[in-house]
């Protein structure tokens, strides 16, 4: 994660351990010296609705708690995969404009 420009964390809205998970991975980031660079929290999975067990509300609560975007995808279907990515590079891109002007 060193010299990153931002980073993605993605777990399972299907399975509440992958979500129990999500604060070792910040940790590693808090550590690597990256905790300035930008964030976001990817719930994937979401076209299995009926197995959800992390709600759109805990998840985006927890991003905000820890100040990272939220998003949710299905890699399935593609459903807001790209735009996901273009929330983060251009987090990332609006970052590093603000450090090197």
């Amino acid at each position: 994660m060193r010299g990153s420009h931002g980073s993605a964390i993605i777990f399972d809205l299907s399975r509440r351990e992958s979500f129990d998970k999500v604060g070792s991975f910040i940790r590693e980031i808090q550590e690597s010296n990256n905790q300035d660079k930008p964030v976001i929290l990817i719930g994937n999975k979401a076209d299995l609705e009926g197995y959800r067990q992390i709600s759109f509300e805990e998840a985006k609560q927890f991003a905000d708690s820890i100040g990272a975007s939220y998003a949710e995808t299905s890699a399935l279907t593609g459903f807001n995969v790209d735009d996901a990515f273009r929330l983060l590079i251009s987090e990332a891109a609006s970052k590093a404009l603000l450090e090197n002007p």
